[in-house]
């Protein structure tokens, strides 16, 4: 049973609106004293009922701004009188004028005045595919220079009984079927029952108008043009304001030990099922190198403590000036860090992406957690309200997402920064808590601490702490207003906050950067720092920061020299899944070492040149310091190529990530 809600109107019909070509148009004008519920009456066209009239509706943008709902028709048989209402149930405001709203086309002859066709569908099973409708009608079939309007009525028998489609109904040309396609705009489920009022009229250039795009999927067998973008979200730095509370035997190094990650799973706006897997990416770990996998060059150095090795304390940034700028290119390990990198079609797709900061504490756990981590996300669905509230599900549960200025104004990040930015209002932040004991970490409250791997951004609980993880949902439009928006630190850059309970003590800053370019663009995509091809590897200069000099071959072997010549080298890929490389110069002649059978431990192993080697000791991983500058790992002895100060030597090291071990590679 219909819903009865009154809002009565009143018209004007003005010179000029009585124009052919787009039927009758009709101006709706609403009386201020007698607004109530979610229609108006139509006190016009009362003797064409719905078995006669071409009636439509256009609810354009500018219609569509005055009332911000979609709207229906409905003829009730009571009243003898055409009903305008909004399909979410939301009341019409007061004193609100609709120019143009209505449009009849009733008494116009096929083919007079570019009046091609009027069509009345009632939707079946057998027409809906995924989304959309298709349209079979030989009036419209093979013409896509038709300009075609289209109307939901909420029934089409004058009662009181019908179906709400609490969306705005649009159509689209199929080129492959050369049909006519219906779509809701927002994707909203199309179901069997629906009434639809088509009106065709040929375009006075018989050019196709201007539309918004269609996603079909290819199975369905249709390739119609969308409006799309390629983005990518990136980690670029941090800055710590707290480190946190450390087990007092500081077991995974000085000060705080961090990394970085994240996950993200695609969906279909139609109805929020998920696009592939889950995808997830986490950083190396960042702090004191004072460990076998920071000499490994497994942990890149951050942080001041004292000693010269690293270990983040307060007011520490990483990289150390204007942490939130990315300067070296985007990895799948290390900072700048890729989080996601894809497609968004307009009303076909979102992303919801969840980054973390992680505390390292030298546990077993981490790996488990993580796992959990990308698994339970996979649970999520995401989906707008009939209100239009965007919410998230997680079983059960359903949250709401906060706007960015709310998020800021929360996360204390310069939230004066975000007047007038494009982002401001949208909705695209949630708090995805869980519920659910095996994905929500907990730390404990205990004398020493709990030392275990734990994400940074936790709430105290009664006997503990628990996190909630913080989403972020991209779509079309959201994506380009963030990469648009400037919060204080350059477009497309957003400070998150991840401060943890008072006793956790954890309070930091990651800087995450959202792009965009147009569908025919492409990102830089050095992941690797050598673009390697087995046909012609490409020449790169490896410049010394600590010597500005370049490495270079002489006739004994490996120098460092302010020459430009003789002073290029090709990467060729040994493990192309971890970054290891053979590096030879122009010369043919590639680096190695030769340290004594099974000593690994001592420093000062002389770098030599000569034929292509055999083992790990002319194996060299390349791990980037995210500044620009990288160490470049001796697998055999895990130790890194080093411009020897005292010495002037190439040699290899104890990776400290000082000057000495790091270089530059360029072109």
């Amino acid at each position: 049973m219909k819903k009865i809600f009154l809002f009565q109107l009143t018209l004007l019909l003005t010179a000029g609106q009585y124009i052919a070509a787009q039927g009758t148009v009709v101006d709706l004008y609403s009386f201020p004293d007698k607004t109530a519920y979610n229609y108006m009456q139509v006190l016009v066209f009362a003797n064409e009922g719905p078995a006669s009239a071409k009636m439509v509706l256009d609810q354009r943008e500018q219609i569509q701004a005055i009332n911000p709902h979609p709207m229906g028709l409905w003829y009730d048989n009571a009243r003898k009188s055409w009903l305008l209402y909004n399909e979410d149930m939301a009341p019409f405001p007061k004193d609100i004028h609709l120019p143009g709203v209505l449009r009849n086309y009733t008494g116009h002859s096929v083919g007079v005045d570019h009046f091609v066709a009027f069509l009345q569908v009632k939707l079946t099973a057998a027409q809906i595919q995924d989304y959309y409708a298709v349209i079979d009608d030989p009036a419209l079939n093979n013409h896509p220079d038709l300009r075609i309007q289209v109307t939901h009525l909420y029934n089409n028998d004058g009662t009181t009984t019908g179906m709400y489609n609490a969306d705005y109904p649009m159509a689209f040309y199929d080129r492959e079927r050369n049909k006519w396609i219906l779509r809701n705009k927002n994707k909203t489920p199309l179901k069997a029952g629906l009434v639809f009022n088509f009106v065709a009229t040929a375009a006075e250039n018989k050019t196709l108008p201007k539309q918004e795009g269609l996603a079909i999927k290819k199975s369905a067998g249709a390739l119609l043009k969308q409006e799309k973008i390629k983005f990518r979200v990136t980690i670029n730095g941090f800055t710590c304001h707290t480190p946190t509370v450390d087990h007092m035997l500081e077991v995974d190094g000085k000060g705080d030990e961090v990394f970085f990650g994240g996950i993200t799973q695609y969906y279909k706006l139609a109805d929020s099922s998920k696009v592939g897997p889950v995808q997830r990416n986490w950083s190396v770990r960042y702090g004191d190198i004072n460990s076998e996998e920071g000499r490994m060059g497994l942990r890149i150095k951050a942080g001041s403590k004292p000693g010269n090795l690293g270990g983040v304390q307060t007011g520490d940034q990483f990289p150390a000036l204007e942490p939130w700028k990315r300067k070296a290119p985007v990895y799948t390990n290390t900072l700048p860090l890729l989080l996601t990198e894809g497609e968004l079609l307009k009303g076909v797709n979102s992303a919801l992406v969840v980054p973390a900061l992680w505390e390292f504490d030298g546990t077993t756990e981490e790996e488990q957690a993580l796992n959990q981590f990308a698994e339970h996300i996979t649970k999520a669905a995401v989906y707008f309200t009939a209100s239009g509230v965007l919410m998230v599900t997680i079983g059960p549960i359903a949250l709401p997402f906060m706007t960015v200025s709310a998020m800021m104004v929360q996360m204390n990040s310069r939230g004066d920064m975000m007047n007038n930015q494009p982002a401001a209002n949208l909705p695209v932040f949630s708090y995805l808590d869980f519920k659910i004991p095996e994905f929500n970490v907990f730390v404990a409250k205990t004398m020493y601490g709990d030392a275990k791997d734990r994400p940074v951004g936790m709430t105290e609980v009664k006997e503990g702490y628990e996190y909630k993880p913080l989403g972020m949902l991209l779509n079309y439009e959201s994506a380009i207003a963030l990469s648009q928006s400037d919060f204080g630190y350059g477009k497309g850059i957003i400070p998150i906050r991840y401060k943890d309970a008072p006793d956790m003590k954890g309070d930091y800053t990651v800087y995450i950067q959202v792009e965009t370019i147009d569908e025919k663009g492409s990102f830089d995509k050095t992941a690797n720092v050598a673009p390697v091809s087995k046909a012609n590897p490409k020449p790169y200069q490896l410049q010394n920061v600590y010597s500005g000099m370049n490495l270079m071959n002489n006739a004994t072997g490996p120098v460092a020299n302010q020459a430009q010549v003789a002073n290029k080298w090709q990467f060729e890929m040994a493990d192309r899944f971890n970054d290891v490389y053979y590096i030879k110069n122009l010369d043919g002649r590639y680096l190695f070492i030769t340290p004594p059978s099974g000593v690994q431990e001592t420093n000062g192993f002389p770098v030599k040149s000569g034929p292509k080697p055999t083992g790990n000791a002319g194996k060299w991983k390349v791990v980037s310091n995210s500044d620009s500058t990288y160490s470049i790992i001796n697998m055999y002895t895990k130790k890194a190529l080093i411009h020897n100060g005292p010495s002037g030597r190439i040699l290899i090291w104890e990776n400290r990530a000082n000057p000495e071990q790091r270089w530059m590679i360029g072109r």
